[in-house]
């Protein structure tokens, strides 16, 4: 029986160890990519995730996704939200006006740099939208998405690289 148990042991033990090292690989290698990214892209990856989040109602999130604004940006998307339409605009939220529908089905996991200057940089991004002869449910989740390619333009302010809306 102990020698059974000190197999399994054994067994348990060499299977832990692969896990921590596998891990700690994705780490590393999660690490090296972080680095290698430009600012410009970080700030806009780190924008369109916030406003996702703030889609799913959280204050604190949309709060984060004006602050990576530049300020004239930040001004039209609460302007909208001041003087738009309540029911459509979602109690007034400045991430949920027609200016931050702009940024919706944008996938900050394709952002790429695509030209950069003193202060300016553009980073390429693909869109995705469900086909809408894909869906074999109407009203749930589509099949199939058309892919296309948009642009986030980006400002650096104050030391900060900031989004301009379009």
């Amino acid at each position: 029986m102990g020698r059974i148990l000190r197999d399994y042991a054994r067994t348990l033990a060499l299977l832990v160890a692969a896990l921590v090292t596998v891990q700690l690989v994705a780490w590393v290698a999660n690490a090296i990519e972080e680095r290698r990214t430009p600012p410009p892209v970080k700030a806009a990856r780190a924008f369109l995730a916030a406003l996702s989040r703030a889609t799913l109602k959280d204050d604190d999130a949309c709060e984060h996704a004006l602050s990576l604004l530049t300020a004239s940006s930040r001004a039209t998307f609460e302007g909208q939200a001041r003087t738009g339409d309540r029911r459509r605009t979602a109690a007034g939220s400045p991430c949920r006006t027609p200016a931050a529908h702009l940024f919706l089905g944008l996938r900050p996991d394709t952002a790429r740099l695509a030209s950069l200057t003193d202060d300016r940089a553009t980073v390429g991004i693909e869109r995705h939208e469900a086909d809408p002869k894909s869906f074999l449910v109407p009203g749930f989740w589509p099949t199939r998405y058309i892919v296309s390619s948009a642009e986030i333009r980006l400002v650096e302010e104050a030391g900060h690289w900031k989004v301009v809306a379009p």
